[in-house]
């Protein structure tokens, strides 16, 4: 996730039913979790609106074991933008 900061800006593609939408998310939390107590019920669950959940590796690293934990960063969807219209 490089230098990616709570609530930045985080711009992608997403697919609305048929149509692709160009979208960008709000991240609104940045979490990291040991991998023995991964949050699986909360960072899965479905939620209300459009959500952006981005999990990668993270903490310390072993050969043997691998990362210790994930990260996860937490966004929701802030402004959409249909493909060939100006932003």
């Amino acid at each position: 996730m490089g230098d990616r900061q709570s609530r930045s800006p985080w711009p992608g593609t997403l697919a609305a039913g048929s149509a692709l939408v160009l979208g960008t998310c709000q991240l609104y939390a940045i979490e990291m979790h040991d991998r023995k107590d991964f949050p699986d019920d909360r960072v899965y669950r479905q939620a209300a609106d459009a959500q952006l959940r981005v999990i990668t590796c993270g903490g310390a690293y072993s050969a043997d074991h691998g990362y210790e934990g994930n990260v996860v960063a937490h966004g929701f969807l802030a402004d959409t933008t249909s493909p060939g219209k100006a932003a």
